[in-house]
């Protein structure tokens, strides 16, 4: 089963995230200048909206699971009639060289 803990969500500001009641975060998390918190790998748009409804009980329909690896995940897609993939983003890494 997936837990509340287990999703980190954006946001720009403390407030917004305490306004949401989205507690899974300390306040050193928030360290860029900006304040943004879980800037690469939160939930943003859309899929926040989605996760918003699904723990304030307005999505009924939809269920979140934590499955991490092939054999974990393989009884939920059996059985599913969709799935979809949220794996998260890395950002690209750039090559060093050493020039002589």
């Amino acid at each position: 089963m997936l837990y509340r803990e287990d999703i980190k969500v954006f946001y720009k500001k403390v407030q917004d995230a305490e306004k949401d009641g989205y507690t899974n975060y300390s306040k050193a998390d928030f360290s860029n200048d900006n304040g943004y918190l879980y800037s690469f790998t939160g939930l943003r748009g859309d899929a926040k909206e989605l996760y918003r409804d699904v723990v304030q009980g307005r999505e009924k329909r939809l269920k979140l699971i934590k499955a991490m690896t092939n054999d974990e995940q393989a009884p939920y897609i059996d059985k599913a009639d969709l799935v979809i993939w949220a794996c998260g983003y890395q950002t690209s890494q750039i090559p060093i060289f050493e020039m002589s």
